[in-house]
């Protein structure tokens, strides 16, 4: 299969475009995120802390309703936005995705998502330094701080990034014959994975519901701001980014043909 790889030109113009997109219209968002994250943690660990006292009681009685059971699942649930697994994922999608589609738009567009939503994560830990909840944990406790939820941001970004792509895919490529059902489907189950992944986080004792409602909103911060600069435009191939353009559907006269 011919592959931009084989173009040199071709690939240094990839790799160009990718660059001023990612400088242009999703690095100073990033900032903009990480700062409205910080803002928040900020808030959240000290002046709020009383404020969000109630929290503790939350973990508390997921901690009584524990059962080895739900221990299982939860820690199914959990390990689906693992580091190695959120990773392994993204990349195996985004081959899927670059041989299905014959494009880079989408997997530049997941693997922009993920790699935002960890970088975001990672960096607003140092500033917070939120403790865990004082309840037994089921997970060795990571050094980075409780708020946010990293598992909850990584998960959002990636199945709701998937999801997001599955409505692209309908409107660009699937034939009439996939109907809303199926459609439904095809998004709904991607985004049940987050709420799950942040019921388990809860349940496990590793974070307070504000860490894991942030981890939503930075994941889907993310999607919105990679969604921005690599599925929005009309014409990415004016722009040097060989590949990008959705496939014109056929008129029904050229299809009959």
């Amino acid at each position: 299969m011919d592959s931009p790889l084989d173009r040199p030109a071709e690939s240094r113009a990839l790799l160009k475009t990718t660059w001023l997109r990612f400088r242009d219209q999703v690095a100073l968002r990033a900032l903009a995120i990480f700062l409205l994250l910080t803002t928040l943690g900020l808030l959240v660990a000290h002046p709020l802390a009383g404020v969000l006292a109630a929290e503790s009681g939350i973990n508390r009685g997921l901690q009584a309703r524990r059962t080895p059971t739900w221990d299982a699942v939860t820690n199914y649930a959990s390990t689906l936005a693992d580091t190695d697994v959120i990773v392994m994922c993204t990349l195996a999608l985004a081959l899927v995705m670059r041989v299905v589609c014959n494009r880079w738009r989408e997997p530049v567009f997941l693997m922009v998502t993920v790699a935002l939503a960890s970088t975001t994560f990672t960096l607003t830990t140092f500033p917070v330094e939120r403790g865990r909840p004082d309840v037994a944990h089921l997970d060795p406790a990571p050094p980075t701080s409780s708020f946010p939820s990293g598992h909850v941001g990584a998960a959002t970004a990636l199945y709701g990034g998937l999801a997001l792509l599955m409505v692209c895919w309908r409107r660009w490529h699937a034939p009439p014959a996939l109907g809303p059902v199926l459609l439904g489907l095809m998004v709904a189950i991607p985004l049940v994975v987050p709420l799950a992944v942040a019921v388990s986080r809860m349940y496990r004792g590793m974070h307070f519901l504000s860490d894991v409602t942030v981890g939503i909103v930075n994941g889907a911060l993310c999607i919105a701001v990679a969604a921005n600069a690599y599925l929005r435009d009309p014409d990415p191939d004016r722009a040097g980014l060989r590949g990008l353009r959705p496939r014109p559907r056929p008129a029904p006269e050229q299809a009959q043909s």
